[in-house]
């Protein structure tokens, strides 16, 4: 069996929407029994084609993060789960209309040299261990 990756799931959202997109633009509604083909292949692995999938950089860092583009280009985000893959015709296109600002890098090796990491801002509803919190 095998296993549900955030990747995988990723590359069949980013299927759906560019597909979505495009049935749109031609006035044609996209089947949900299509729909669920392609998440069905998508979660198999059938997709798994990192190789040719880039994320776009945009600009500097935030702290000691890069910065790429969201989903659909749609702003932006350090969380590279959360990050575009477009493939290599797209990131070329992207990257010659602004080359003093966007940066395309393969997927694949962006993901093997990627680490966990957590946002400090997510602690705003959390009190930490402190002495005399609780009663020893």
């Amino acid at each position: 069996m095998n296993q549900l990756t955030s990747d995988r799931i990723t590359k069949a959202f980013d299927l759906i929407q560019g597909l979505t997109r495009a049935m749109k633009a031609v006035g044609v509604p996209l089947p949900l029994a299509k729909i669920e083909s392609i998440v069905r292949r998508a979660l198999s692995g059938e997709f798994d084609d990192s190789q040719d999938l880039y994320y776009i950089q945009n600009r500097g860092p935030v702290g000691n993060c890069l910065q790429w583009w969201a989903h659909v280009g749609q702003g932006y985000t350090c969380d590279l789960d959360k990050a575009w893959r477009v493939s290599r015709a797209e990131a070329l296109n992207i990257i010659k209309r602004r080359p003093d600002i966007d940066k395309a890098w393969c997927v694949s090796d962006i993901n093997k040299l990627a680490y966990r990491h957590f946002d400090m801002q997510r602690l705003r509803n959390l009190t930490p261990l402190t002495p005399g919190t609780l009663a020893e």
